[in-house]
């Protein structure tokens, strides 16, 4: 049962067929154990002394940030999704996974980092420049109050962006992009290698629409990542998608409206999508049975010689 939307009772006979179990929102303390937690073991895994010690600074800041974004950006008839929960928290510290540590060698890059998150998960949802600017304000006032020993100059300079091919398309590793001119050299290239194979995309590259793509294929390399571009038509949210799928190698299916389309006809090409994704499954799948089996012929073969 949701305790703030639909139904608030079950009918009787209905509940006594289910072991009922109340399930609370988790407290402070709760919450600083589960990210603490999760934060600290990624830490560990070759990261320097003083970035391990700054996830519980980090975690309590994030708190704290989340608690008053969820107080100042509640939903309306207009702003219906301004909805901020613990999956927004989640997606926050799931994308600092990301980071290895030639991307996060001193505090001040692991706190760059989780302010870039934090706008791509928070701020991304706003719809007008008065909520954009709060939110910066916010962010600002609990990053000074939070972490110690920050570097202002270094952790809001901007751009403030991290992307899966800021090494180059095909070397996915998540790391900060210094500034415009690298980012765009990066989508230029990727723009040329995507118009070799496909037909001819003329896009001009300006800074938003650099952080549009950027933004997509965050998303794209997410697991489960999914997102819904709104804009007026023309406005490049395919393109940039195409542009983003292509950084990430994947396939673009796109259903195509007619004149009479129906049901039946949403249905085939729902089908088509899902039968598609399964051959692309099944494909990996081969591929990788095939690469076991050498792997173990080529250790058995070795075991033999061995012997």
């Amino acid at each position: 049962m949701n305790p703030t939307a639909g139904s608030f009772t079950i009918d009787t006979r209905l509940q006594r067929h289910f072991a009922v179990f109340a399930v609370s929102f988790p407290g402070l303390e709760a919450l600083e154990t589960i990210y603490i937690g999760i934060l600290s073991q990624h830490l560990a895994e070759g990261f320097a002394q003083q970035v391990q010690k700054y996830a519980n600074s980090l975690v309590r800041g994030a708190l704290e940030l989340h608690k008053r974004v969820t107080a100042s950006f509640l939903p309306t008839a207009i702003k219906f999704h301004y909805i901020f929960n613990l999956r927004d928290l989640s997606n926050i510290f799931q994308a600092i996974l990301f980071a290895k540590p030639e991307a996060i060698k001193t505090h001040n890059d692991l706190i760059r980092i989780y302010l870039h998150e934090a706008e791509r998960v928070y701020c991304d949802k706003l719809v007008d420049r008065t909520d954009i600017d709060t939110f910066m304000k916010l962010q600002r006032e609990v990053a000074k109050k939070s972490f110690e020993e920050i570097d202002e100059d270094y952790t809001f300079k901007k751009p403030n962006i991290y992307c899966h091919f800021a090494l180059g398309v095909g070397d996915p590793k998540y790391m900060p992009i210094e500034n415009w001119t690298q980012l765009q050299k990066l989508l230029n290239d990727a723009l040329d290698a995507y118009n070799e194979l496909n037909a001819q995309m003329n896009l001009v590259l300006f800074e938003d629409a650099m952080t549009h793509v950027c933004r997509i294929n965050r998303i794209l390399e997410a697991p489960r990542g999914n997102a819904l571009l709104i804009g007026v038509g023309g406005s490049g949210k395919q393109s940039l998608a195409r542009l983003a799928a292509s950084i990430s190698s994947l396939e673009v299916f796109q259903i195509t409206l007619r004149k009479g389309s129906r049901v039946l006809m949403h249905k085939q090409n729902s089908l088509l999508c899902l039968f598609t994704c399964r051959l692309w499954y099944e494909r990996f799948e081969n591929r990788f049975s095939c690469i076991i089996h050498q792997s173990r012929s080529k250790r058995y073969g070795n075991c033999v010689s061995y012997d």
